[in-house]
This record gives C-alpha cells, structure tokens and sequence, in this order.
C-alpha cells in the first residue's frame, strides 16, 4: 500500500512539474551577463539590463561601506528572475517566499520573483552580504533567534548604519576586534565598550537621535555605468530546461527537476547536462544501471565537461557509502574522477572538497583528506559544506585545536538551523579542552 501510495504520488508530482515546465518554457528567456553576475530571465533587455545594474551598484556600495576591497569572484554567480510569482512558485523552498539563495560548492543560485517589487532583491542582497563578508576572512557571527529575527534585523540595521556612517570608522576592524574579546570570554559590553568606544547603556539615546536624522549614503549610477559591461543573449529551450532542472535538483524537487531534464532531453537528445541530470534523477531512485548508462552518455556527448565528470565520480562515493562489498573500487573510482575534475577546474571548491569527503567513508585515513579539504576551504572559506567534514577529518587526525575552530564556525552560522553533529562534536572537544589533563589521560 505504501509502495502504491508512493508512485501515484510520484506520477501526480510529475504531472504537476510537466505543467510548470510547460508555463516557463514556453517564455522567451535571455541571459544578461556582467563581470559579476549570470541573470536568467523572461523579462525585457531593458528591464533585465536594469536589474544587473542594481546588482552591480549594490555591490560596489557594500565593498565600500565594508572596507572589503580585495574580494575574490569564488564561485560564479546565477540568478534566475521570474517575472511572475506563479513561475517562481514551483522553486520556493518555502510558502510565500519572495526569493531565495542557495551556496553550492561550484556556483551561487539565486532566484525570486520580480512581480513582488524589492521583497524578492531584498532577499539576495541579504544573504549575498552574508556570503561576501563571511568569504573575506571575517569571524564568525553568533547565532541569531529566530523568535525575535523581526526586531532584531531592524535594530541590527540601525545599529550598523550608525556604526558605519555615523561614527565614520572602520566598522570591520572594530567589529573583529569586539568578536576577538568575546570569544576570549570578555563580557559582552566590556567587549563593545573596548572595540567602539562607546557604552551599551549609552546605545539607546544615540540610536534614537541618530534615527531622526539618519544621513544618506550612495554612489552615483552614472559612475557605475562607465565601467560596466554587460552582454546579453538568448537562451534556448533546452538549455534553460536544463540549468532549471539543475536548481530544482538542488532544491531537493527531484519531480520538478526530472520534467524539466526529460523536457530538455526531447527538445535535444544531444544535451550533455540534461543526460547527466537524468543520471541524477535514477541515482536517486537506485536505478543503478541506467544511472551509469546515461552518466557515460553524457561524457561521450561532452567529454571535456568537468561538471560531468563530478556527478559521476560523485555517483561512485554515494554508492561506496552504501555499498561495504565494493567500496573500494567506487572509492577508486570516484577519486580518479576527481583528479581529472581538479586537473580541468582547478578553482572550484567541490572538486576538492568531495576528493577530501571520500576520506570519512568507511574506515580511511583522515591524513590524505585533510589537504584537499583544505584546498577547498581556501577557495570558499566559511562554507559549512566543506568546513565540517574538514574538522571532522581534523578530529580523527587527532588536530583538536583546528577542529575546534573550524565547528565554532560550522555552529555559528548568521541565521538558520545549527548543524546538531557539529554542534556536539563542538561541545564534545571544548569539555575535553577545558578538563584537567589528568582527566583526559
């Protein structure tokens, strides 16, 4: 009955993601392209030219109001930008979600909504400042409550803006300085008072004045504009079909995604990615082989594609988690993939990072992980997709001292759910640090 229950779920999902992949693709779809930002959209040149611009002008504003300068590109910013909420709504994480931001270790994937005015950029400005300051070396931040997220970004906000503009310092190097006396255990307004100058019990006053007479702040567009160069082109039917399914594998709307690579596939059966996505979708449903038949299928349509050669070598470490018998030979597998991966990408992270993962499969040495990991985490800092399994390889090499940091940064996310494994390896090896050393012998 279960079983029954299941697949008539299964076919209604499909039917409900053939409908949605219908609407979409049915759209003229355009790829507007800065130095900084991939945007993929049904709207207007005009409109979608407008739309990077913003993007573009807000970022050269953060890297001033954050005296980050020297920010590197990472990995590739993709956004997609769908002119009505209808078309978004298949792609939301959650009900009445305006837009959202999802880190991958090879790219960024941004999406909202554009009939819902700021509410859906106000998203990707927000956690895309999270992924720029975070990916520049800054500390990590303490958790915030999600009980009083509403307040706490309206105070947060102003508290900021008068850090920033009102005092007319250098916010981030007071900051680092009053995270460094709090993680040494100074309290926290002793910590505040010695970083900005300033008592927390004179905060209130200060903000209050400051909110009646907030000062403005902006570069000039036309300043922006000099320098900026954007290249527009249309899209195709089965490459949106693709890079869509993609987002939605991702998202964990496997369904969704399987309409869209199978809609990809018919309109070109020569589509590598869409071949490699179907991969995917079988892997999911342990089809084993006709999983390895269209992973090979798309290696032969693209055989240079680095990206291919990961989902598949990925393939081979998923099935050495499961599968004790053969677990070496998916290991050696999966590894020699990675290398050609690392050989052809060498600036993305998940190479590298899922070369070191297949260390904490099974009973292996954490020794030849920890470098590759490492590698990673240098290319993408602050990225709990790389940080936790390297202090969990850290751990079983016996480096306390760096698993330690890297979990604090793990636990200590802005916002959002803690990982609760890292949280208790975290409290595991803090209780063993602090005990007497007769206690730990």
């Amino acid at each position: 009955m279960r079983t029954a229950a299941r697949h008539l779920t299964a076919i209604l999902l499909l039917a409900a993601s053939g409908c949605a992949s219908t609407i979409v693709l049915d759209q003229s779809w355009i790829e507007v392209r800065s130095k900084n930002f991939s945007i993929y959209t049904t709207l207007a040149e005009r409109d979608a030219r407008a739309l990077l611009e913003d993007l573009e002008l807000f970022r050269a504003t953060l890297l001033v109001v954050t005296k980050l300068h020297a920010t590197k590109p990472r990995v590739p910013n993709e956004i997609y930008a769908f002119q009505s909420t209808n078309d978004y709504a298949p792609f939301r994480p959650m009900r009445y979600a305006a837009g959202h931001f999802v880190p991958t270790l090879r790219s960024n994937l941004m999406a909202f909504a554009t009939d819902l005015g700021i509410q859906g950029r106000a998203v990707l400005y927000h956690e895309y400042t999270h992924f720029l300051v975070h990916n520049e070396g800054r500390r990590p931040y303490p958790l915030w409550s999600d009980n009083d997220l509403g307040a706490f970004y309206a105070q947060a906000w102003l508290l900021v803006h008068y850090l920033v503009l009102g005092q007319a310092g250098n916010v981030a190097q007071h900051l680092d300085r009053y995270l460094e006396r709090v993680g040494r255990g100074v309290a926290v307004e002793q910590a505040f008072h010695d970083a900005f100058g300033i008592d927390v019990d004179d905060l209130d006053d200060r903000l209050q004045e400051y909110a009646r007479k907030i000062p403005s702040f902006g570069l000039p567009r036309r300043d922006l504009a000099q320098g900026l160069e954007i290249s527009v082109r249309s899209v195709s039917l089965d490459e949106i079909a693709t890079r869509l399914g993609w987002f939605a594998f991702i998202m964990g709307k496997v369904a969704l995604a399987q309409g869209y690579f199978e809609r990809a596939s018919a309109a070109n059966p020569n589509n590598a990615r869409a071949s490699a996505g179907l991969a995917e979708i079988y892997r999911v449903h342990e089809r084993w082989g006709e999983a390895e038949a269209a992973y090979r299928r798309s290696l032969e349509l693209a055989p240079d594609d680095w990206q291919n050669e990961l989902e598949f070598a990925e393939y081979y470490a998923f099935r050495a988690q499961r599968d004790e018998a053969d677990r070496e030979a998916n290991l050696a597998q999966s590894r020699e993939r990675l290398a050609r991966v690392i050989e052809r990408a060498p600036e993305i992270p998940e190479g590298h990072a899922e070369l070191g993962i297949t260390y904490l499969i099974g009973d292996q040495p954490p020794e030849p992980g920890i470098e590759p990991l490492e590698r990673a985490a240098r290319l993408l800092p602050s990225h709990p997709w790389i940080e936790y399994p390297l202090a969990q390889l850290h751990y079983r090499a016996g480096h306390r001292a760096r698993a330690i940091e890297l979990l604090r940064r793990v636990v200590y996310q802005p916002h959002g759910d803690s990982n609760r494994d890292a949280v208790r390896l975290l409290e595991q090896l803090e209780h063993e640090a602090n005990a007497p050393s007769d206690a730990r012998n």
